[in-house]
């Protein structure tokens, strides 16, 4: 049975470091691994249309973990792995995709350009 980490698109702006993701038992955000929660196919399956909507997606911890990379020290109250927020990670986060969305995936990296508003 593999688990999945619920990312949170639409908590991570262009602002962001590190990518968002859901704390375990659907309680908070965190951009730190080891605070990240795990949840489990059966779950995830169960409720897609709470945890797969497109502004929060699951996708395999195997997927997030091959792009882990060290958090500074002091740069979060706690240490550990994060996901950088850039382009490749984003690229990467979405192919790996299981389930299909509701809505389509649209995710602000870090330095991406502002959308013009006219």
């Amino acid at each position: 049975m593999s688990d999945f980490y619920v990312i949170a698109v639409c908590h991570t702006i262009r602002d962001h470091h590190y990518i968002t993701l859901w704390r375990p038992d659907d309680c908070g955000y965190t951009p730190v691994l080891p605070r990240a929660g795990m949840y489990d196919r059966q779950r995830i399956e169960s409720h897609l249309d709470y945890y797969n909507t497109g502004d929060h997606i699951a996708v395999p911890v195997s997927a997030v973990d091959q792009l882990a990379t060290s958090i500074p020290a002091g740069f979060f109250d706690l240490a550990g792995d994060g996901v950088p927020n850039t382009k490749a990670s984003w690229d990467a986060i979405r192919a790996a995709v299981t389930y299909p969305t509701e809505w389509p995936i649209k995710p602000e990296w870090h330095g991406k350009r502002r959308r013009r508003t006219r």
